[in-house]
């Protein structure tokens, strides 16, 4: 497990959980000694065919928490003493700069695992956006039954290089996409875990996003605009939206330009004379007036060109 450096991979294989036996008492936790509220911990045994193919041995250890919307399961510098894994809700990793800047290394998810990169210590916070249920390993017990159980070793190292796979994707996003590739990768990751790969349910705040991607908040605001602008998605709400057409945001998170000229005729196109075109959305629809956004490089502040 040592060595991962940033981020937890999505996983679909269940280490099994299951919800707490009828009476099962709870106590507050211990695991996020910073945290305002409370944590409510229920031990386990896994039952039921969900688990019949997962190494017990590990879903023996794990302790189901509960956190409510903006607890923290563990901050920045505290003790590497638990690894974790997503059961529902929301949540994100983060680290404060020492100027009150933020960056969010990634959104939690069901079957996200989280807390594998530290070593004697986290070095990103996480917290949960909303109401979520996660379970809670120790480290010293399960790194000791990696050594032992091949399963469980096969499993740690799945996510090890599932977790690799995810840090080179946001190296690419963070080091080279412009605004609106960076804004239309990040919804496309939303509608992969949406049952029709449409639908996408925005639990995180703007300010979340912007942060997650490094821009600014009137950047995400008016790139989501302009998408909708565009024609490639639709809002259904403040918290909803949908992907109209989910190959053409692919080739523009891709930033495939000659894959995409055949298609910008057929793209509705409304004239604006205030804006002038974005470096991405002009690939999928050269006459379309859209304002520019650039992207900032990494190590630079994040200044909205607008």
């Amino acid at each position: 497990m040592e060595g991962i450096r940033e981020e937890c991979s999505r996983r679909t294989l269940d280490i099994g959980l299951s919800t707490a036996e009828p009476g099962a008492t709870t106590s507050p936790a211990t695991g996020a000694a910073h945290s305002t509220s409370t944590h409510t911990e229920v031990e386990i045994r896994p039952v039921g065919p969900a688990i019949r193919d997962i190494p017990t041995g590990l879903a023996d250890l794990g302790t189901v928490v509960s956190l409510t919307r903006g607890t923290a399961a563990y901050h920045e510098g505290d003790p590497a003493s638990h690894w974790y894994r997503m059961v529902s809700g929301t949540g994100c990793t983060s680290k404060l700069l020492s100027d009150g800047r933020r960056q969010i290394g990634r959104f939690l998810h069901a079957e996200d695992f989280f807390g594998f990169e530290a070593v004697e210590a986290y070095g990103f916070g996480a917290e949960a956006l909303t109401d979520m249920v996660v379970i809670r390993y120790p480290k010293r017990g399960t790194e000791a039954l990696a050594g032992t159980d091949g399963a469980v070793g096969r499993c740690f190292r799945e996510i090890a290089c599932q977790s690799l796979a995810i840090a080179y994707d946001r190296l690419l996003t963070l080091g080279r996409k412009t605004a609106s590739e960076r804004v239309a990768t990040f919804l496309l990751e939303l509608a992969d875990a949406a049952a029709d790969g449409r639908a996408v349910s925005l639990e995180m705040s703007r300010a979340d996003i912007a942060d997650y991607l490094g821009l600014t908040l009137g950047t995400i605001s008016r790139t989501l605009a302009d998408l909708k602008h565009a024609g490639l998605i639709d809002m259904a709400g403040p918290h909803h939206l949908v992907l109209l057409d989910r190959r053409l945001l692919e080739k523009l998170a891709e930033g495939d330009e000659p894959a995409t000229r055949t298609e910008r005729a057929r793209i509705p196109v409304e004239h604006s004379p205030r804006r002038s075109p974005d470096p991405g959305l002009s690939r999928l629809v050269s006459a379309l007036p859209i304002r520019r956004q650039e992207a900032a490089p990494l190590g630079q502040d994040r200044l909205d060109p607008g």
